[in-house]
Protein backbone atom coordinates (compact mmCIF):
# COMPACT_ATOMS: atom_id res chain seq x y z
CA UNK A 1 0.00 0.00 0.00
CA UNK A 2 1.29 3.46 -0.85
CA UNK A 3 2.28 5.24 2.35
CA UNK A 4 0.29 8.29 1.28
CA UNK A 5 -2.86 6.40 0.33
CA UNK A 6 -4.24 7.25 3.76
CA UNK A 7 -4.42 10.86 2.53
CA UNK A 8 -5.40 10.20 -1.08
CA UNK A 9 -9.13 10.82 -0.75
CA UNK A 10 -8.61 13.86 1.46
CA UNK A 11 -6.32 15.49 -1.04
CA UNK A 12 -8.65 14.86 -3.96
CA UNK A 13 -11.97 15.71 -2.36
CA UNK A 14 -11.46 18.04 0.58
CA UNK A 15 -12.04 21.72 -0.04
CA UNK A 16 -9.89 24.55 1.18
CA UNK A 17 -12.70 25.80 3.39
CA UNK A 18 -12.36 22.82 5.77
CA UNK A 19 -8.99 24.22 6.77
CA UNK A 20 -10.95 27.04 8.42
CA UNK A 21 -9.04 29.86 6.73
CA UNK A 22 -8.56 32.69 9.21
CA UNK A 23 -9.80 36.15 8.38
CA UNK A 24 -7.01 38.01 6.67
CA UNK A 25 -5.44 40.90 8.53
CA UNK A 26 -4.84 43.87 6.28
CA UNK A 27 -2.98 47.15 6.28
CA UNK A 28 -3.48 50.15 3.97
CA UNK A 29 -1.00 50.82 1.19
CA UNK A 30 0.17 53.94 2.99
CA UNK A 31 1.58 51.89 5.88
CA UNK A 32 5.33 52.19 6.36
CA UNK A 33 7.78 49.31 6.58
CA UNK A 34 8.25 50.01 10.29
CA UNK A 35 4.50 49.97 10.96
CA UNK A 36 4.10 46.74 9.01
CA UNK A 37 6.95 44.94 10.79
CA UNK A 38 5.53 45.99 14.15
CA UNK A 39 2.12 44.72 13.03
CA UNK A 40 3.59 41.30 12.16
CA UNK A 41 5.28 41.15 15.56
CA UNK A 42 2.18 42.25 17.45
CA UNK A 43 -0.06 39.63 15.84
CA UNK A 44 2.60 36.88 15.59
CA UNK A 45 1.82 36.25 11.92
CA UNK A 46 4.01 35.49 8.95
CA UNK A 47 2.36 37.80 6.45
CA UNK A 48 -0.19 40.59 6.08
CA UNK A 49 -2.25 41.61 3.06
CA UNK A 50 -1.77 45.13 1.77
CA UNK A 51 -4.74 47.08 0.44
CA UNK A 52 -8.46 46.88 1.17
CA UNK A 53 -10.96 44.05 1.24
CA UNK A 54 -12.33 45.22 -2.10
CA UNK A 55 -8.88 45.60 -3.62
CA UNK A 56 -5.99 43.53 -2.28
CA UNK A 57 -2.78 44.98 -3.71
CA UNK A 58 -0.24 42.52 -2.37
CA UNK A 59 1.24 40.71 0.61
CA UNK A 60 4.19 41.56 2.84
CA UNK A 61 5.78 38.59 4.62
CA UNK A 62 8.61 37.76 6.98
CA UNK A 63 10.67 36.81 3.92
CA UNK A 64 10.15 40.32 2.52
CA UNK A 65 11.27 41.80 5.84
CA UNK A 66 14.46 39.76 5.73
CA UNK A 67 15.28 40.59 2.10
CA UNK A 68 14.67 44.32 2.51
CA UNK A 69 16.01 45.09 5.97
CA UNK A 70 19.07 42.86 5.74
CA UNK A 71 20.72 45.59 3.68
CA UNK A 72 18.48 48.63 4.17
CA UNK A 73 18.18 49.24 7.90
CA UNK A 74 18.13 53.02 7.88
CA UNK A 75 15.60 55.50 9.29
CA UNK A 76 14.64 56.46 5.74
CA UNK A 77 14.11 52.84 4.68
CA UNK A 78 11.83 52.17 7.64
CA UNK A 79 9.59 55.05 6.55
CA UNK A 80 9.14 53.76 3.01
CA UNK A 81 5.57 52.77 2.05
CA UNK A 82 5.21 49.02 2.22
CA UNK A 83 3.13 49.06 -0.98
CA UNK A 84 6.32 49.61 -2.98
CA UNK A 85 7.96 46.50 -1.48
CA UNK A 86 5.17 43.94 -1.10
CA UNK A 87 4.66 41.01 -3.43
CA UNK A 88 2.01 41.93 -5.98
CA UNK A 89 0.01 40.09 -8.65
CA UNK A 90 -1.19 37.70 -5.97
CA UNK A 91 -2.58 34.30 -6.84
CA UNK A 92 -5.76 33.64 -4.86
CA UNK A 93 -8.15 30.72 -4.55
CA UNK A 94 -11.82 30.31 -3.72
CA UNK A 95 -12.97 28.40 -0.61
CA UNK A 96 -14.29 25.66 -2.91
CA UNK A 97 -10.84 24.92 -4.39
CA UNK A 98 -9.38 21.55 -3.45
CA UNK A 99 -6.52 21.14 -1.01
CA UNK A 100 -4.61 19.39 -3.78
CA UNK A 101 -4.86 22.54 -5.90
CA UNK A 102 -3.81 24.67 -2.93
CA UNK A 103 -0.66 22.61 -2.37
CA UNK A 104 0.12 22.57 -6.09
CA UNK A 105 -0.25 26.36 -6.27
CA UNK A 106 2.01 26.86 -3.27
CA UNK A 107 4.65 24.46 -4.56
CA UNK A 108 4.81 25.73 -8.13
CA UNK A 109 4.65 29.39 -7.12
CA UNK A 110 7.03 29.20 -4.17
CA UNK A 111 4.36 30.63 -1.86
CA UNK A 112 3.75 30.05 1.84
CA UNK A 113 0.59 32.18 2.10
CA UNK A 114 -2.39 32.28 -0.27
CA UNK A 115 -5.44 34.55 0.01
CA UNK A 116 -8.79 32.77 -0.04
CA UNK A 117 -11.32 35.15 -1.57
CA UNK A 118 -15.03 34.92 -2.23
CA UNK A 119 -17.72 37.53 -2.80
CA UNK A 120 -18.06 38.44 0.86
CA UNK A 121 -14.75 37.80 2.61
CA UNK A 122 -10.98 37.69 2.35
CA UNK A 123 -9.15 34.98 4.31
CA UNK A 124 -5.65 33.56 4.19
CA UNK A 125 -4.09 30.10 4.46
CA UNK A 126 -0.47 29.33 5.24
CA UNK A 127 1.66 26.26 4.64
CA UNK A 128 1.53 25.72 8.40
CA UNK A 129 -2.26 25.31 8.14
CA UNK A 130 -1.79 22.66 5.46
CA UNK A 131 0.77 20.73 7.51
CA UNK A 132 -1.54 20.81 10.53
CA UNK A 133 -4.34 19.42 8.37
CA UNK A 134 -2.16 16.57 7.10
CA UNK A 135 -1.04 15.68 10.62
CA UNK A 136 -4.59 15.70 11.97
CA UNK A 137 -5.84 13.51 9.12
CA UNK A 138 -3.10 10.93 9.67
CA UNK A 139 -3.63 10.77 13.44
CA UNK A 140 -7.40 10.54 12.92
CA UNK A 141 -7.00 7.62 10.52
CA UNK A 142 -4.71 5.81 12.97
CA UNK A 143 -7.23 6.31 15.80
CA UNK A 144 -10.00 4.86 13.62
CA UNK A 145 -7.89 1.76 13.06
CA UNK A 146 -7.62 1.12 16.78
CA UNK A 147 -7.60 -2.68 16.55
CA UNK A 148 -4.82 -2.63 13.99
CA UNK A 149 -2.84 -0.17 16.06
CA UNK A 150 -3.17 -2.29 19.19
CA UNK A 151 -2.34 -5.50 17.37
CA UNK A 152 0.83 -4.04 15.91
CA UNK A 153 1.65 -2.01 19.04
CA UNK A 154 1.80 1.03 16.79
CA UNK A 155 1.43 4.43 18.38
CA UNK A 156 0.89 7.68 16.55
CA UNK A 157 4.49 8.64 17.24
CA UNK A 158 5.59 5.21 16.08
CA UNK A 159 3.73 5.67 12.82
CA UNK A 160 5.59 8.86 12.01
CA UNK A 161 8.93 7.43 13.11
CA UNK A 162 8.52 4.39 10.89
CA UNK A 163 6.88 6.00 7.87
CA UNK A 164 9.24 8.80 7.04
CA UNK A 165 9.27 9.50 3.33
CA UNK A 166 12.74 10.05 1.95
CA UNK A 167 13.04 13.30 0.09
CA UNK A 168 15.98 15.12 -1.45
CA UNK A 169 17.55 17.61 0.93
CA UNK A 170 19.33 20.76 -0.08
CA UNK A 171 22.30 22.02 1.89
CA UNK A 172 21.02 24.67 4.25
CA UNK A 173 22.67 27.82 5.55
CA UNK A 174 24.88 27.22 8.59
CA UNK A 175 27.06 29.36 10.85
CA UNK A 176 29.08 29.04 14.06
CA UNK A 177 27.64 30.61 17.25
CA UNK A 178 30.01 33.59 17.17
CA UNK A 179 28.86 34.71 13.70
CA UNK A 180 27.39 38.21 13.61
CA UNK A 181 23.73 38.83 12.95
CA UNK A 182 24.56 40.71 9.74
CA UNK A 183 26.66 37.84 8.39
CA UNK A 184 23.84 35.38 9.12
CA UNK A 185 21.31 37.61 7.36
CA UNK A 186 23.59 37.85 4.33
CA UNK A 187 23.86 34.04 4.17
CA UNK A 188 20.11 33.58 4.51
CA UNK A 189 19.37 36.07 1.74
CA UNK A 190 22.04 34.65 -0.57
CA UNK A 191 20.78 31.12 -0.01
CA UNK A 192 17.11 32.10 -0.22
CA UNK A 193 16.68 30.36 3.10
CA UNK A 194 14.16 31.11 5.82
CA UNK A 195 16.54 29.98 8.56
CA UNK A 196 20.15 29.36 9.44
CA UNK A 197 21.37 26.45 11.55
CA UNK A 198 23.94 27.28 14.22
CA UNK A 199 26.63 24.61 14.54
CA UNK A 200 29.35 24.68 17.20
CA UNK A 201 33.02 23.68 16.92
CA UNK A 202 32.14 20.04 17.64
CA UNK A 203 29.70 20.05 14.69
CA UNK A 204 26.71 19.86 17.02
CA UNK A 205 23.57 21.83 16.33
CA UNK A 206 23.19 24.46 19.03
CA UNK A 207 20.15 26.23 17.63
CA UNK A 208 18.38 27.75 14.67
CA UNK A 209 17.72 31.37 13.74
CA UNK A 210 14.67 32.00 11.55
CA UNK A 211 12.96 34.81 9.68
CA UNK A 212 10.49 35.04 12.53
CA UNK A 213 13.31 35.46 15.05
CA UNK A 214 14.59 38.32 12.93
CA UNK A 215 11.18 39.98 12.78
CA UNK A 216 10.64 39.60 16.53
CA UNK A 217 14.08 40.47 17.86
CA UNK A 218 16.24 42.37 15.47
CA UNK A 219 14.46 43.76 12.43
CA UNK A 220 14.11 47.40 13.56
CA UNK A 221 17.58 47.93 14.95
CA UNK A 222 16.70 46.81 18.46
CA UNK A 223 20.04 44.99 18.59
CA UNK A 224 23.34 45.64 16.89
CA UNK A 225 24.07 43.95 13.59
CA UNK A 226 27.41 42.89 15.09
CA UNK A 227 25.71 40.92 17.89
CA UNK A 228 26.67 37.25 17.97
CA UNK A 229 23.82 35.13 16.61
CA UNK A 230 24.00 32.77 19.62
CA UNK A 231 22.68 35.62 21.79
CA UNK A 232 19.55 36.02 19.68
CA UNK A 233 18.23 32.47 19.59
Amino acid sequence: MNKLSILHRDFLNSKVKILAPRKALMLPESSTVEETVNFLKQHAIGGVLIGQAVGVEGIFTERDVLKFLATNLTPAALKEPVASLCTKNLVSLKPTASIARLIHTMATGGMRHIPIIDSSSVAIISMRDVLRFIYERITSKIANLESVVIASKLSVDGFFENNVITMPLEKGATAPPETSLQSCLDRMVAGKSGSIVIIDSEMKVSGIFTERDFVRKASLGEVSRTTEISKLM
